[in-house]
């Protein structure tokens, strides 16, 4: 094997796509398809040395997004895999808080893997339950907005409501645009079928349903733009400052493991 796959493998710094790469390198494509203990074993044998306990988490972690899409659809899961894929050890009995920055990483990393593979596989859309956990950990981290690649919990952490002009029914904004208290939506007879009632749909056309931020996203979106464009932008102790702030980090975070990627190429 070259040297330079000897080094990655010892390396503890090794980016996760970057072990992935040299595992399909060396084995091939069914090295997806391996047990854990397979995959050690004919690292071990191919580099002749041990693969430290964090590379070995890390080339899991790889392994199980590049193979399955339970990332995308177990918060449990996102939770145990993000960790690794920032380099962490995980711990499989605590959960963890994650910031703003381990979560864009995590998110980063796992669909650069996914298009690696190209034909082979596809980005899968995260889960209800997993947008949610999400916006838990960035609602508890004083975040109401988020850039790429966490936009999809917008709507989640910014409180959109869907409020009726007609009963003042608050709740998540319908697809229908509906509220579900005047057309009975929730009075079915199946639960996989929550829909409007036909009559009263007709008389409550949605045109008194407003949608409403409770949490104002533009002011940060401003800052945001304003700091990344604007050098002598500085900002300041304000609610839009600081959320912007935690922002900021974040997105340098993602921007050092980026580089980080960028420089292992190279080699």
């Amino acid at each position: 094997m070259a040297a330079t796959d000897l080094q990655l493998f010892r390396d503890e710094q090794a980016h996760p796509l970057v072990l992935l790469r040299a595992c399909l390198r060396l084995f091939g494509a069914e090295v997806l398809e391996w047990e854990p203990t397979v995959v050690k074993r004919s690292i071990e044998d191919a580099t002749e040395a041990t693969v430290s306990r964090v590379n070995f988490v890390k080339i899991l972690a790889a392994l199980t997004v590049a193979n399955r899409d339970n990332f995308w659809l177990e918060w449990e899961t996102f939770h145990f895999l993000s960790q690794a894929l920032n380099n962490n050890l995980p711990s499989a009995g605590a959960i963890q808080d994650q910031s703003v920055g381990q979560m864009m990483v995590a998110v980063d990393i796992a669909a650069s893997i996914r298009k690696e593979l190209g034909t082979l596989s596809e980005v899968p859309e995260f889960s209800d339950e997993v947008r949610r956990y999400i916006a838990a950990q960035l609602s508890e981290a004083g975040i109401w907005f988020v850039p790429e690649p966490l936009t999809f919990v917008n709507p989640l952490i910014s409180g959109l409501t869907q409020v009726c002009g007609e009963c003042d029914n608050e709740e998540e904004p319908q697809v229908d645009g509906l509220c579900s208290y005047c057309t009975d939506r929730y009075d079915a007879d199946s639960l996989l079928k929550l829909e409007p009632d036909e009559e009263l749909s007709k008389k409550y056309d949605g045109s008194k349903v407003r949608v409403i931020e409770k949490f104002k996203t533009l002011p940060v979106q401003k800052r945001l733009m304003d700091y990344l464009t604007k050098p002598a932008t500085v900002l300041r102790e304000t609610q839009a400052d600081i959320c912007t702030a935690k922002i900021v980090t974040g997105l340098e975070y993602m921007m050092h493991r980026r580089a980080q990627l960028s420089r292992q190429e190279a080699v």
